[in-house]
């Protein structure tokens, strides 16, 4: 449906990649589409060994994060209001690795909830926009 920035979240006033590739990876507990980019990426600068702590909430990475005990690999949508706070810092991440391709798969059927029809214009309509 659309692409989405990926983008690695850092303790505050933490910008340098050398300090953050250092730190455990910060992600979700089920089915996180974002580690397999970030092994990519950490493979790529020559970290082949991937300390992971799992989570529950975005929030609790955030939280976890802010006071430096990891680094996560997130959506920059999903962080840009913790940024402007100031509870974290975002590096951005270089091509290929910083997209996120977001969709939705649903099963075709003859009767849509109302909900679901109007997500799925929603979405048909931000695709179109860019």
């Amino acid at each position: 449906m659309f692409d989405e920035e990926l983008v690695l979240i850092a303790e505050p006033g933490l910008h340098q990649m050398p300090e953050v590739l250092g730190k455990p990876m910060l992600f979700f507990e089920i089915g996180c589409t974002h580690r397999i980019q970030a092994e990519a990426f950490l493979h790529s600068r020559g970290v082949h060994t991937l300390n992971v702590m799992k989570f529950g909430t975005l929030n609790t990475i955030l939280s976890v994060v802010s006071a430096g005990i990891g680094v996560s690999l997130l959506p920059r949508s999903s962080v840009v209001q913790a940024e402007l706070r100031g509870e974290v810092s975002v590096i951005s991440l270089p091509e290929p690795y910083c997209r996120l391709e977001v969709g939705l798969v649903h099963a075709q059927s003859e009767h849509l909830s109302a909900a679901l029809r109007g997500l799925l214009e929603m979405m048909t309509t931000r695709s179109n926009e860019g």
